[in-house]
């Protein structure tokens, strides 16, 4: 029943949330034989003169990049940090994100290419700093930041999925070009992505790890130390939701991997926009702003220097 009713609503509520007009100006790249689209939002004070950090922010299955921004509501944070922040559109509403379910990914689509010729052409066209790109995303988008940190870790410095674990078949081939420090936001009672793991039965499917399961991979795969630290951020009042964190420390070349498990939350954004009703995507924390969390986690790990 809550399928359906994710369906019916999105029906009625899709148009409004994912493919409103967009305040930011939208553009298109080529890549594999597609025009692709993306919009730009830049900092009010951006001038070409200095080096601007870029982070991408992308979003679930059947949304769009103005929707995204909604969500997320990141373009008021981009303006008050100094953030160019791109909003990428999937193919058909969707990310090829390594777990083969996708419509992106049955049509064919190579999604880090197209991040890839999308770099190239924000770095011709803005004032970027090459060592501070990062990825974030929702759900769908989530599992496409994951597949990034495998994948593309030579450009992007650092990634932060939210609604969104590590894919089974993504990580049994992931061989990351370097450590790479990667934040997942989760909610406990997430409806649509298990936080136990498992098969995927609302989305497009697939097998996934559970989010503890998660972060221990990818502390795995940088070296980190064996046992998280652990600790909680209370609620700010009886209504509102606590975050439990595993954060590893003792990784390779300065990474971090950390796991912020909202208790009670859901498949959504915290600090952003309640965008279905809770009864189908469960409880937005308004005690834990996402955008904050990321955007400090991304700070502290830029991309490692090259070496001569």
């Amino acid at each position: 029943m809550r399928s359906l009713a994710i369906f019916l609503l999105s029906l009625m509520v899709l148009p409004t949330i994912a493919c409103g007009t967009s305040p930011n100006p939208r553009f298109t790249v080529e890549s594999g034989g597609r025009t692709r689209i993306y919009y730009v939002h830049t900092p009010k004070n951006y001038n070409s003169a200095s080096r601007w950090p870029l982070v991408f922010i992308i979003h679930g299955r059947l949304g769009t990049g103005p929707g995204m921004a909604r969500i997320a509501r990141f373009d008021h944070f981009a303006d008050s940090n100094g953030i160019i922040a791109v909003y990428p559109g999937g193919v058909d509403h969707s990310w090829a994100d390594g777990r083969g379910t996708s419509p992106a990914e049955r049509a064919g689509v190579d999604d880090v290419a197209f991040f890839s010729a999308l770099l190239d052409k924000l770095e011709a066209n803005y004032s970027i700093d090459a060592s501070r790109v990062y990825a974030s995303g929702l759900s769908n988008g989530g599992f496409m930041s994951y597949d990034l940190a495998c994948n593309f870790a030579t450009r992007i410095a650092a990634v932060a999925p939210v609604g969104a674990t590590f894919a089974v078949p993504v990580s049994q081939r992931c061989h990351p070009a370097r450590p790479i420090s990667v934040l997942d936001i989760v909610g406990t009672d997430d409806p649509i992505v298990p936080y136990a793991g498992g098969e995927l039965e609302k989305t497009a499917g697939g097998m996934i790890l559970s989010a503890t399961d998660s972060a221990k991979a990818w502390a795995k795969l940088d070296g980190c130390s064996a046992n998280p630290a652990r600790d909680t951020l209370s609620a700010k009042s009886s209504e509102g939701l606590a975050t439990a964190r595993e954060i590893y420390s003792g990784c390779q070349q300065n990474a971090a991997v950390a796991l912020y498990s909202v208790v009670g939350g859901g498949h959504t954004w915290p600090g952003g926009k309640q965008y279905f009703p809770q009864f189908i995507i469960g409880k937005t924390s308004r005690d834990l702003d996402a955008n904050e969390v990321i955007w400090q986690f991304f700070q502290a790990h830029p991309l490692p220097a090259s070496k001569p």
